[in-house]
């Protein structure tokens, strides 16, 4: 499944990121494999926002962190939460 999701990390910030494994993706975080996140587990995915491809995945992320806004990423996380049927559908 490709898109961009957000997690809401250990330190009350929000992580934003794009992928088209979201299973692999959170393993990762949640094993330390990513830097970004490394010390701040444990992480809690809020969001994850479908995109046709991992290109206009990555301009998405892009346009969020650009934004640098806490507003709009709830925003995000209210229209786009995230369900556990999504994370079965890989």
């Amino acid at each position: 499944m490709t898109g961009v999701y957000i997690l809401l990390c250990k330190n009350g910030r929000f992580y934003v990121g794009s992928t088209n494994l979201l299973k692999r993706r959170m393993f990762q975080h949640q094993h330390g494999s990513v830097l970004s996140t490394k010390y701040i587990l444990p992480i809690n995915l809020k969001a994850f926002i479908p995109c046709e491809n991992l290109t206009v995945a990555r301009k998405l992320e892009r346009k969020i962190k650009k934004s640098k806004s806490r507003k709009i990423i709830e925003s995000y996380i209210e229209k786009y939460p995230f369900s556990e049927t999504l994370e079965h559908s890989d």
